[in-house]
């Protein structure tokens, strides 16, 4: 098989020409790939908060569980 020589940019400027292509032709799945990821990442920064402030309640000074009834 005969090695092929993309040195002169010809290989990058056919992957950027195919890209281009896709993101015009897909835009609409691209814009909902991205709004997925920025919803799970803003999931992800919520529950690190929630985990983070149930941390600080449980260790303020002189706070203790309720015990018994109430």
């Amino acid at each position: 098989m005969p090695r092929l020589d993309f040195t002169d940019g010809s290989l990058k400027a056919a992957l950027k020409e195919a890209l281009v292509e896709v993101f015009d032709e897909q835009r609409d799945l691209l814009q909902e790939i991205i709004e997925d990821a920025l919803q799970e990442m803003a999931l992800a920064e919520a529950l690190r908060e929630i985990e983070s402030h149930e941390r600080g309640v449980g260790q303020r000074a002189g706070f203790e569980p309720i015990k018994g009834e109430a």
